[in-house]
């Protein structure tokens, strides 16, 4: 049963009710068969971050050599809205794959791809119960992406749909799958200057949910659940596109501190980094 929540937060997060049940999104550990990855995937090593790295290049859209904002290139396509299906991983995997892909031919708009096709087709994900964003854009890589229109989402109120046949798949251009190491800002800077990456994030607390402007500089759990896209960054924050929708944050995103906090970043942003090599 949804329920109400009204917290009170400084200037920068200013309180609004929500209905928590709405936001729900997993992003499980889970045991799933091992995939022939040519860069070696592994949420939960024994030193805490993949053991694969990448060291990304190129040119960014930012303003000076300290920024970049991907919102401003066309190639980053509306935050959309998974309702109450755990489809983060799905939402992310594509708007990597939709960013990385528009980027790489010099289009002026990204493709519009189904995440539905993700959450019901991706065995090797759990589709409203949570997955991998990296299995899923091998999913992507191994047997191509039906468009938005001819697959569209059908899972806002927690249902997954059977896979259907009714479309027809686009062959993917992904190269590979490359993991960064947790911890790594460097290495987040270095691979957003080239395409935006997806990141995990701990979503489940108030001031995740209650934000709505400004730095997010701390949240108050730690447990990693909600995968999400960064799109560009600053000396001080990382600019991070949501999946709840353009209703919340700064219309659909929000920006987060950077720093190491630790060792996994602010609220988890350094942590289960990868993004499609085009």
């Amino acid at each position: 049963m949804a329920f109400s929540l009204r917290v009170h937060f400084p200037t920068t997060y200013l309180p609004r009710v929500i209905k928590l049940s709405k936001l729900a999104c997993f992003l499980r550990v889970i045991k799933l068969p091992r995939l022939a990855f040519p860069i070696r995937i592994n949420w939960k090593p024994a030193n805490g971050g993949s053991t694969a790295r990448s060291k990304a290049t190129g040119s960014s859209t930012g303003k000076s050599s300290n920024s970049v904002d991907w919102t401003t290139s066309g190639c980053i396509s509306t935050p959309r809205e998974q309702g109450r299906c755990g489809s983060c991983w799905a939402f992310a995997a594509v708007g990597a794959i939709e960013a990385g892909q528009c980027i790489a031919n010099g289009d002026k708009s990204p493709p519009d791809l189904s995440e539905q096709q993700l959450v019901s087709c991706d065995t090797h994900n759990l589709g409203c119960n949570g997955g991998v964003p990296a299995y899923a854009m091998q999913y992507i890589q191994d047997n191509g992406v039906c468009t938005e229109k001819s697959y569209p989402y059908a899972s806002v109120e927690r249902s997954s749909p059977q896979c259907s046949n009714s479309c027809s798949p686009t062959k993917s251009s992904i190269k590979r799958v490359v993991t960064l190491t947790t911890g790594d800002e460097d290495g987040l800077i270095s691979a957003l200057k080239k395409q935006p990456v997806i990141v995990a994030v701990t979503s489940d607390n108030s001031v995740w949910k209650q934000y709505m402007s400004g730095v997010m500089s701390s949240c108050d759990s730690t447990a990693i659940d909600h995968a999400v896209l960064a799109v560009g960054y600053d000396d001080k924050s990382f600019k991070i596109k949501n999946s709840w929708g353009t209703d919340w944050g700064e219309k659909g995103y929000v920006r987060i501190a950077r720093g190491s906090n630790g060792g996994t970043g602010v609220c988890g942003v350094l942590t289960r980094m990868s993004y499609p090599e085009m």
